[in-house]
């Protein structure tokens, strides 16, 4: 097949996309660790959420905390976006268990979940922050994804 600029394409996968705008439950924000991903249908069907924007990238919720400027914007204009063009009410913020983006051994479960745990808080605040300058309205969740299952932050 050819386009209109004459650019050769052949179809690998035929499937029909519904084009209707929708609205996000969520903009979700996960690491890309693929052990984690089978969690994240779980997690939806838990909240009931029908659609979420994923922003997947290594580490989850860390680089707004620990990326350069340029990555912390990026990151936030990401749930920006989802907030105005999908009206997403929420956002969830995920770090895991053994996270390599974090490079970080710890002595005990206990020391890695209290880590984790200031972590996401330390995140909350800042997309806290980020939401009033943008005046966006914005509950967040903060989950830890463990090696048996998820745990949400109260």
């Amino acid at each position: 097949m050819k386009n209109k600029k004459g650019v050769k394409m052949k179809r690998i996968v035929s499937h029909a996309v519904k084009l209707d705008h929708y609205r996000a439950s969520a903009c979700l924000f996960w690491c890309f660790d693929n052990r984690f991903q089978s969690l994240v249908g779980r997690l939806m069907a838990h909240y009931g959420y029908k659609d979420v924007d994923e922003v997947k990238v290594a580490g989850g919720a860390k680089d707004l905390l620990h990326g350069n400027l340029a990555v912390r914007r990026y990151i936030l204009g990401q749930i920006e976006v989802s907030v105005r063009l999908h009206r997403a009410e929420e956002v969830i913020l995920m770090v895991h268990h053994a996270c390599g983006a974090y490079g970080r051994d710890f002595d005990s479960h206990d020391e890695e979940i209290a880590f984790y745990v200031n972590e996401l808080n330390l995140v909350e605040t800042e997309v806290v922050k980020f939401a009033k300058t943008k005046r966006l309205k914005l509950k967040v969740r903060k989950i830890f994804a463990s090696h048996d299952g998820l745990l949400e932050l109260e």
